[in-house]
């Protein structure tokens, strides 16, 4: 009984070290691969500011509405040229 026990437990254990090493087993490389979209700088310069999840909608100069000033602020910190237009919501409903 122990014998069979540790047969099978050597079985899982291989076959857990090939999934972690091999994660599609015999299907990888059968499928393309897209590549993955390049951040750009503004992308990457808005996902080091701080987040700040209060809601108070700001009208930017571009049009665009932002979810409250302190993502308005970090948008022109990255470079984008925008000013608050006002404190609401674009007439143009936009996504944040």
């Amino acid at each position: 009984m122990e014998q069979k026990s540790l047969i099978l437990i050597i079985i899982i254990v291989a076959f857990l070290n090939y999934s972690i090493s091999n994660p599609l087993g015999p299907l990888e490389g059968t499928f393309i691969r897209l590549p993955q979209k390049e951040q750009s700088a503004f992308q990457l310069c808005k996902s080091n500011c701080s987040s700040n999840f209060n809601i108070k909608p700001v009208c930017g100069s571009d049009g665009k509405t932002y979810p409250n000033q302190f993502d308005l602020d970090c948008s022109k910190k990255c470079g984008k040229d925008v000013e608050a237009a006002s404190s609401a919501y674009c007439k143009e409903i936009s996504s944040f």
